[in-house]
């Protein structure tokens, strides 16, 4: 069984990772190309990259949405997947005993990026239609057309600046484990990068590893990579259509299968700030960010940093 991430980007479980109202401004301008490459990251989690996006520092209140820029993979025909990845480390192979305690610590990021106003909020999808699968060992073809359920509520967008514009908190790397009657399944989501953020499209790429451990020997029964390109389009007041490209390696990091599929995404609430996360300040970590980047004049001013007052006579 393929092990499923929400529509993105806060998510839900199963090897389970997801992500409108009137869009705000203009947009950022055109998105810079580049060309694919194979993945070179460890497997184990690891601290995010540097912020690939960020404002314009001259952002007038009210105006255009700040630029944006995209770092990884884009080719002359679109984004695209890592040709494979890098083997798995031998901790995390199948036949290994999972030990969560000797993985390396996970590295909290303070990375974020602007969001175009259709895509924050509260979002809903029920169910999934795949479109295609793609056998890489046989080369063999097959379009099942076929719809599964797939009910997931995400929420997008975490901070809002002066301008009213939303921002993304990217939250990679991070670990979950969902409990079975006899297996544990362990995601291990290393990279949740934005490709590409427009006020018409956003693609956002995932790369995880995802194992199958006994629950009762801890062993490794299986061990598979995916890298999820998930690209989501306003297309209604209220709705989004999500185009999902999952493409699963071998623990020796050979491509396996792609799948193709696709989701209509709907408001269930209005954008509401996230003040807490996983145990963290967000009002405090995003300030942390605008400022150390030279954003502060695009800080609310309850998020400005108070500064120490002194009285001289």
């Amino acid at each position: 069984m393929r092990l499923r991430t929400p529509f993105t980007t806060l998510g839900l479980l199963i090897c389970i990772i997801l992500q409108t109202s009137p869009a705000v401004g203009n947009g950022p301008p055109g998105l810079r190309k580049e060309r694919a490459q194979t993945d070179n990251s460890n497997l184990l989690p690891l601290p995010s990259p540097t912020p690939a996006a960020a404002p314009n520092a001259s952002t007038a209140p009210n105006s255009s949405a700040p630029a944006v820029q995209s770092q990884p993979l884009v080719l002359q025909g679109g984004i695209e997947h890592s040709e494979r990845l890098q083997p798995v480390a031998p901790e995390l192979q199948a036949g290994a005993i999972y030990n969560e305690q000797a993985l390396p610590p996970i590295e909290p990021n303070n990375d974020w990026y602007w969001i175009p106003y259709w895509y924050s909020g509260l979002k809903h999808v029920d169910t999934e239609t795949v479109l295609q699968d793609y056998d890489f060992n046989t080369g063999n073809v097959i379009r099942p057309d076929r719809v599964i359920l797939n009910r997931q509520d995400l929420a997008i967008g975490f901070q809002a600046d002066r301008n009213g514009q939303v921002w993304e908190f990217k939250r990679a790397p991070y670990r979950t484990t969902v409990e079975g009657d006899k297996v544990l399944s362990v995601m291990m989501v290393r990279n949740r990068d934005p490709l590409a953020v427009s006020q018409e499209r956003v693609v956002v790429r995932l790369i995880q590893t995802c194992l199958t451990v006994d629950k009762y020997s801890r062993q490794i029964m299986k061990s598979e990579q995916t890298e999820q390109l998930n690209t989501y389009v306003p297309s209604a007041p209220g709705v989004m259509n999500l185009q999902s490209s999952i493409k699963s390696f071998g623990p020796d990091g050979a491509p396996l299968v792609e799948e193709q599929s696709s989701r209509v995404v709907v408001d269930r609430a209005p954008f509401q700030p996230i003040d807490n996360y996983e145990g963290r300040d967000m009002r405090s970590l995003f300030s942390q960010f605008m400022m150390s980047h030279g954003y502060g004049n695009l800080l609310p001013d309850s998020l400005q940093p108070q500064q120490d007052q002194q009285s001289f006579r």
